[in-house]
């Protein structure tokens, strides 16, 4: 079967194809019409009156940039099937039993201020903590870093600064999957 024998009788040949593609564009139009007449119904005209809002007390800018009036993100991990390690609003880093419904505080927030830290990993051990700071925006969700290692049983520190780059910003630190391991890339490596 040709293109020619399917057309409609009453539409000369080189007019067909235009037709129905004018058919097919009014069709088109008449639905986006419908459809942004039903979106400025659903919204302009809202049914009822709603005076709450009147009513209601309002935000002033001062109060828009207190602490109290921000997200907080608490950046919440699981480490085993029933303790949850999270950040408070107030900046330090819990260790929460589901089953006894116990909390320690494992980094306080005056450890974060003194580094001016952003970001946080703790081992797997529990027995350190490996900070980020000077943190560096790369792309959406990468960055670069300077990072410090904190001992969470004494107040030791060290810097993690590998000997092959010194003084680099690291693309990446963490902890490996058990105690103590350590993993790290920086740019040049990449």
């Amino acid at each position: 079967m040709s293109m020619e024998t399917d057309r409609p009788a009453a539409i000369p040949p080189h007019r067909w194809w235009a037709e129905g593609e004018q058919m097919g564009c009014q069709e088109t139009a008449v639905v986006m019409v419908r459809t942004a007449k039903s979106l400025f119904c659903s919204v302009f005209l809202p049914i009822g009156e709603d005076d709450s809002l009147a009513f209601k007390e309002k935000v002033t800018v001062e109060e828009i940039f207190k602490k109290d009036f921000k997200v907080h993100d608490p950046n919440a991990k699981w480490i085993s099937s029933n303790e949850l390690l999270y950040r408070t609003r107030e900046g330090d880093v819990v260790r929460f039993n589901m089953e006894t419904n116990e909390s320690t505080i494992l980094v306080t927030n005056r450890k974060f201020e003194m580094y001016k830290a952003s970001k946080y990993e703790v081992s797997p051990d529990m027995k350190l903590v490996l900070l980020a700071y000077n943190v560096q925006l790369v792309y959406e969700h990468s960055f670069t870093a300077d990072y410090i290692i904190c001992s969470l049983e004494t107040p030791e520190t060290w810097i993690l600064n590998p000997p092959e780059v010194r003084n680099a910003h690291l693309q990446y630190a963490g902890w490996g999957p058990r105690g103590q391991q350590l993993v790290k890339t920086s740019f040049p490596t990449l």
